[in-house]
């Protein structure tokens, strides 16, 4: 990676990783050059204490903590925050999202980057258009879209079929939310792609459309290629950019195994994509969300190899969160 450090030295994570291929799933030096030090927990949805999409970035800072006299913090991390900020004002914000697409949230994210980055640590934000997963009834009241007028069944907003000028509104949104996020500090983005708006257009389920954007394979892939390729372009090379994905939906006739590899292959292979974030199912309703990410006693660390199967498959740097209680 043109990131890595060759002079660093070996940490605790990169030495497991040695002795179990299944903690093989990230190694944050060949991402970020600097010293990184402690992971920081930050809840993503605890932006929701103010609600007003910006200000709470206030809060977000205020709880990063401070070293401690004597405790030696020399480890290899970063946080990753906002779950997500929204790219878009018709993406209501259905989980106290943070405002990604007004210029004035800027200096609160630099606020908070300063912060953990006082501390050595790298720093990252999701961002998405949440499409048909989030209701009109707040922001502005803006009608809910999608690819096509199919209710999510746990939000069950109607939403309006995307026309092509919503297309290329959205597709410029997103690459103005990464240039927000880069000029607050952030070190990199992670754009969602497990039931939001960018993946609802690749996937089977929620794409019936029949013209450029719909249909076949190529067609459903035109949308999010569009949008990786304005956000590359926009943050430039070096801004890491991650990809939560659904490698497989476990659906039939949807996104199996076998297309989500071949999804990451292309789009790693055109240097749109540093990082992906292995989500294996769908989140359309309450229980299959707990299917993807398990709540509490449910079985631990249920797709831990499979997102090992996709780092070896795609050689691509590898994040997964799913209920990993140990390795």
């Amino acid at each position: 990676s043109h990131r890595s450090d060759p002079h660093a030295a070996i940490d605790w994570y990169s030495l497991a990783a040695a002795q179990d291929p299944r903690k093989e799933v990230v190694s944050f030096r060949s991402l970020f050059p600097t010293k990184v030090a402690l992971r920081l927990d930050t809840p993503s949805q605890v932006d929701m204490v103010l609600g007003d999409g910006m200000h709470q970035m206030g809060a977000l800072a205020d709880r990063i903590p401070a070293g401690r006299p004597g405790v030696d913090l020399e480890i290899t991390g970063l946080t990753m925050t906002a779950g997500s900020a929204v790219v878009s004002p018709d993406s209501p914000a259905a989980f106290g999202n943070l405002h990604a697409y007004k210029d004035e949230i800027v200096p609160w994210i630099r606020r908070m980057t300063d912060e953990i980055h006082e501390h050595g640590a790298a720093a990252m934000i999701q961002i998405s258009h949440l499409g048909r997963r989030t209701g009109w009834g707040q922001d502005d009241w803006l009608p809910v879209i999608a690819p096509s007028p199919i209710r999510e069944p746990a939000h069950r907003s109607h939403p309006k079929p995307a026309e092509e000028w919503d297309i290329d509104r959205i597709v410029g949104h997103y690459a103005d939310a990464a240039e927000r996020m880069r000029a607050g500090g952030m070190d990199g983005i992670e754009i969602e792609a497990y039931g939001h708006l960018f993946d609802q257009f690749w996937s089977p389920a929620t794409n019936h459309r029949t013209d450029l954007y719909g249909g076949s394979f190529e067609n459903r892939m035109r949308f999010p290629m569009r949008v990786l390729r304005a956000v590359r372009d926009r943050v430039g090379p070096d801004f890491v950019v991650s990809i939560r994905m659904a490698v497989d939906e476990t659906l039939p006739n949807c996104i199996d195994t076998e297309t989500g590899l071949t999804i990451l292959r292309r789009i790693a292979g055109e240097g749109l994509v540093d990082v992906v974030n292995v989500i294996r199912g769908r989140i359309f309703t309450d229980a299959e969300l707990t299917d993807v990410i398990p709540i509490h006693g449910m079985a631990a660390a249920p797709h831990l190899d499979f997102a090992g199967m996709v780092r070896r498959e795609t050689g691509l740097t590898v994040f997964h969160a799913a209920k990993i209680d140990d390795v």
